[in-house]
């Protein structure tokens, strides 16, 4: 007597192969339309992403204490911004120094 497991079935591998091909047409439309709405609201000149913790003269003034030898702490609590936003500033500055 031969067991069969019910993924032998052919009923249930033409169901289970539906089911994945409906589920990655999902995750293809989700892509599309996130895709889409990002070109949407670049064209429209919106800004994406996070808004800056530090304008650009503050900006300025982190990275010129930085390199007097102030501590990061110091600054981050100087300008009221959490303690990873001037050093944020500081690898956002050393890139832009090492690109050009």
């Amino acid at each position: 007597m031969a067991s069969t497991s019910p993924s032998d079935d052919p009923g249930t591998k033409m169901m289970v192969n539906v089911r994945a091909a409906m589920l990655e047409f999902q995750r293809d439309m989700i892509s599309e339309n996130t895709r889409e709405g990002v070109a949407a609201a670049e064209a429209a000149g919106k800004t994406l992403g996070r808004p800056a913790a530090l304008d650009p003269d503050q900006a300025a003034q982190v990275v010129e204490a930085f390199g007097e030898g102030t501590a990061v702490k110091a600054l981050a609590r100087q300008h009221q911004a959490a303690r990873c936003a001037p050093l944020r500033r500081r690898a956002a500055d050393a890139l832009t120094r090492a690109v050009t």
